[in-house]
């Protein structure tokens, strides 16, 4: 588990923690799952990735920390990683998300598998226990199913249990062989969802985008991340003008933050349309195209550089994508006209040209931090009576202190005390 002194994870990938439980990785009979120092307001993980729970008594420790004996309720929330989780059977699995029902800590659950380590036991119960798990569970805000083939019956179990699940706004469905009419149930019945991944479900076609993908963010008032990696087939078009209504959708769209279209093999036209399209939107602030194929040809980082500067809202942009010398000067130009953008990483072969383009991102992270910091104008006094001391002896004492943050302390100990 990962508890105080280390930094508390932010997505799924920071799980797995350098010192596990020592259940997990040591001794399976030792019974002293916490560190006496924790406290409930540290955040806690349990990990069991890639574990063989196959034997008793591991899975009996498992049971206990879900079940909350009398030592382990005092953590409040937590997540739990059963990523590629090796359980005996079915029935243990099924014994599992029962006890999952009537837990009051776990907030995010990672059920997900590499084929591997575990058998398919969602399938095998046609995602009943799935469904008695949301209609039962009121804590869990998470859940991750990635890997897992889901039959049509099994997605039909898991939306019965979206209806009415009032805490899940994170799911999970990366590669889970679903065909359209399963993903059609998920958008109909996921409308209080804030994150969504149906990326890498190799049966979604292109048609599928432009009515149901596109209808679902037409109407949805909840969603902030849509993930769509390895989604080659809804993007399989020679022409822009064929995905028409997803630019038109983004366009008008005013909740979506997040899209992630790595690994979607966007042709040129495709990627400058939706470059073209988040020109006019305001509020999605992070894109990721990495091994999508744009930017790779000319004309699609002639595109970029002409584009760039109007995407006022976008603070991240992931892709891969190396600019000629001739090229540098105009992509410099592009990133010091967007006064929004804050990561970006295009491989530049001139040194020199590659800092100053990171020193104008990093200017306008710090630009954004003071915004945020800045008094308002009716605490001015307030901070200033408050705030101006401590940040007056700050800016003379900042010994061990970031090299970014001191001009960040600096720039508000000016705000405040001008």
């Amino acid at each position: 588990w990962r508890g105080p002194g280390g930094p508390p994870p932010t997505d799924i990938s920071l799980f797995f923690s350098p010192q596990p439980l020592t259940m997990l990785r040591g001794s399976p009979s030792n019974t002293s799952f916490f560190n006496e120092s924790t406290s409930p307001s540290d955040e806690t993980v349990f990990d069991f990735s890639n574990q063989d729970l196959s034997s008793g008594s591991s899975f009996r420790h498992l049971l206990r920390i879900v079940e909350e004996p009398e030592d382990a309720t005092k953590f409040g929330a937590c997540k739990m990683d059963l990523s590629s989780t090796k359980f005996a059977s079915s029935a243990d699995f099924n014994v599992l998300l029962s006890a999952l029902c009537k837990n009051t800590s776990v907030e995010e659950l990672n059920l997900s598998t590499n084929h591997m380590c575990s058998s398919d036991f969602i399938s095998e119960t046609n995602g009943s226990s799935l469904r008695e798990l949301l209609q039962s569970n009121s804590t869990l805000r998470k859940l991750d199913l990635a890997g897992h083939c889901l039959s049509r019956e099994a997605v039909l179990e898991l939306t019965q249990g979206l209806k009415s699940n009032s805490s899940l706004t994170d799911l999970r469905l990366h590669n889970c062989a679903l065909d359209e009419e399963s993903v059609s149930l998920v958008l109909e019945h996921g409308k209080r969802l804030t994150t969504l991944d149906i990326g890498a479900n190799k049966n979604l076609s292109l048609d599928f985008l432009t009515s149901n993908v596109t209808q679902f963010l037409r109407t949805s008032t909840s969603l902030r991340s849509l993930i769509l990696d390895q989604s080659s087939s809804m993007f399989a078009a020679t022409e822009a003008t064929i995905l028409t209504p997803f630019w038109e959708v983004l366009e008008t769209n005013t909740t979506l933050q997040s899209l992630s279209l790595r690994s979607c093999r966007l042709c040129d036209p495709v990627g400058e349309a939706l470059m073209e399209a988040l020109t006019k939107n305001e509020t999605l602030v992070k894109l990721d195209l990495e091994f999508s194929g744009f930017g790779l040809k000319e004309p699609s980082k002639q595109a970029l550089v002409r584009l760039l500067p109007r995407m006022k809202g976008l603070r991240e942009l992931k892709m891969i994508t190396r600019f000629p010398a001739n090229m540098t000067p105009s992509l410099l130009q592009a990133v010091k006209d967007n006064t929004s953008l804050r990561v970006f990483r295009p491989l530049v072969s001139d040194k020199a040209q590659h800092n100053l383009i990171q020193g104008i991102l990093e200017r306008n992270l710090r630009n954004s931090q003071a915004e945020m910091v800045a008094p308002a104008d009716g605490r001015a006094l307030l901070a200033t009576a408050v705030l101006a001391p401590a940040l007056s002896c700050l800016g003379h004492n900042t010994y061990g202190v970031p090299a970014a943050h001191k001009v960040l302390l600096h720039y508000i100990s000016e705000c405040v005390l001008s």
